[in-house]
């Protein structure tokens, strides 16, 4: 069953089309153990973790923007 579920996802991934990044992460922060990459509270990448909260900062401008409230 494992198998089939990974056989599954893979394809998936397969199919996905994925840019190229344009500003790929240096080899120093790509080489990086998990541990050191990651909030050892929640365990959310302090990468993801910043790009979540620009995010939300852009959303908020855009919603005090929106005259639909």
């Amino acid at each position: 069953m494992m198998v089939k579920m990974e056989q599954t996802e893979q394809q998936e991934d397969e199919q996905i089309e994925r840019p190229s990044l344009e500003h790929p992460l240096p080899d120093e922060i790509r080489k990086l153990a998990r541990d050191e990459t990651v909030c050892k509270f929640c365990g959310v990448s302090y990468l993801i973790h910043h790009e979540i909260k620009a995010l939300e900062d852009k959303l908020k401008v855009r919603l005090a923007l929106c005259p639909h409230q």
